[in-house]
C-alpha cells in the first residue's frame, strides 16, 4: 500500500510534466519568404482586402489608440497610411466607431462596417452602421445607419452587400 502511494506521488508529476512538454507549441523558424508589416501598437487589425487597382492592402483597425480607422498598406514599399474616423463624420453624439468589416466596391470606394457608440452613455446604445471612404480624396461620407450589426460586407456589381442580424441588406452604390 505504501509503495503504491509513493509510486503515485512520483508518476503523477512525471505525467503532468510530459503532458505540458508534449502540448507546448514548438518555436518555428520564420519562413524567409514571409513578410511582416508592423502596424501601430494595439491597432487590432480586423479584416483586410487587396486593392489591385492601387496595389495596396486596406486594413480595418478596431483597437486603441487608432479606434475607428483604416490603414492603406502599399504592397511595394510596405509603408502604411492611417485614415482615422472622427465624430464629425457622424455627429449626433455618437463619437466612437468600432469598425470590424471592410470591402471594396465597383467604383473603387472602401466600405467600412461597424458600430457607433455614444460615450459616455449609460445605458450604452450602439448604432450599427456603414461608412464609405473615398481613397482618392481621403474623405468619408456620412454614416449609413442600418438595422443589425454588420457581420460581413461584400460587393456585387452596383451593390454593397451586408449580412446583418437575420437579414441581407443590398445598398445601391451610386457613384
Amino acid at each position: 500500500m505504501k509503495n503504491t502511494k509513493i509510486m503515485s506521488l512520483l508518476i503523477i508529476p512525471l505525467l503532468l510534466s510530459l503532458t505540458i512538454l508534449y502540448n507546448t507549441p514548438k518555436a518555428i523558424a520564420p519562413d524567409p519568404d514571409t513578410v511582416y508589416i508592423e502596424l501601430p501598437s494595439a491597432s487590432l487589425p480586423m479584416q483586410i482586402i487587396f486593392d489591385s487597382a492601387r496595389n495596396c492592402i486596406w486594413v480595418v483597425l478596431m483597437g486603441f489608440p487608432m479606434i475607428g480607422g483604416i490603414a492603406k498598406v502599399d504592397v511595394t514599399t510596405k509603408v502604411y497610411t492611417i485614415y482615422q474616423m472622427t465624430e464629425t463624420v457622424f455627429g449626433d453624439g455618437y463619437e466612437l466607431l468600432v469598425p470590424n468589416r471592410i470591402c471594396l466596391d465597383a467604383n473603387g470606394d472602401i466600405w467600412i462596417g461597424g458600430t457607433w457608440w455614444k460615450t459616455p452613455s449609460i445605458p450604452v446604445y450602439p448604432l450599427p452602421s456603414l461608412m464609405r471612404f473615398h481613397p482618392e480624396t481621403g474623405l468619408y461620407d456620412p454614416v449609413f445607419r442600418i438595422n443589425g450589426a454588420p457581420n460581413d460586407l461584400n460587393s456585387y456589381q452596383n451593390y454593397v452587400l451586408v449580412s446583418g442580424t437575420f437579414k441581407i441588406i443590398m445598398i445601391d452604390i451610386k457613384p
